[in-house]
């Protein structure tokens, strides 16, 4: 019998996005449960660009996300993480995060997903901010790649291109029925393009 044609789905997704953590067990689940009918494809969302590209304290919201996240759903955050949320310093920046999935995508053998869990564990377990060049050189090691090739692939302008790409691949789908496959309260509408909402002057 003929193969029967893939189905594609889009997952927008943001590195920095508590309720994206969450996620990613059940989309690696579903991708793994689904693999012989969806294609899928991950994109990277810009929560944080332009003016909302702030230290992580401007957010007071997120270390109440956190705890909301473990009660109700067992998910638990590093230490490292939680440092960063005491600290309150670390810029969130998905310009330059969205850069990782895009060059960790053009190296052999790396599945999206694999790519869009490394760069959560790096921020969620281990509290390392996504604008630093040095956390693809270690999420390189820990997926069996080039180091060098990483690094200069997330530092280049290609990448910085293919985030810019997908952050309007996303804005444009929320002209479109087409849900977000992630939300908290604190991106209430359901559609691709949301944003968290810029914390009081």
């Amino acid at each position: 019998m003929p193969r029967a044609e893939q189905a594609s789905l889009t997952y927008a997704f943001e590195a920095y996005c508590a309720w994206c953590y969450r996620f990613g067990p059940t989309l690696r689940a579903f991708v793994e449960d689904n693999a012989h009918r969806i294609r899928l494809s991950v994109v990277s969302a810009g929560l944080y660009t332009g003016a909302r590209a702030l230290p992580i304290a401007a957010y007071t919201h997120l270390s109440a996300e956190r705890g909301t996240i473990t009660r109700l759903t067992g998910v638990a955050f590093g230490a490292g993480y939680n440092h960063a949320l005491s600290r309150g310093t670390t810029v969130l920046d998905s310009a330059a995060a969205a850069a990782g999935p895009a060059a960790l995508r053009d190296q052999p053998g790396v599945s999206e997903p694999d790519a869009a869990e490394a760069m959560q564990r790096a921020w969620f377990i281990d509290g390392r901010s996504l604008s630093d060049a040095e956390v693809y050189r270690r999420i390189a090691g820990d997926l069996g790649l080039d180091a060098d090739a990483v690094n200069a692939a997330y530092s280049s302008p290609a990448s910085r291109a293919k985030a810019r790409a997908a952050f309007a691949r996303c804005a444009a789908s929320a002209s479109t029925p087409t849900r977000r496959c992630c939300w908290s309260p604190h991106t209430v509408p359901t559609r691709w393009g949301a944003r968290p909402p810029l914390p009081p002057p």
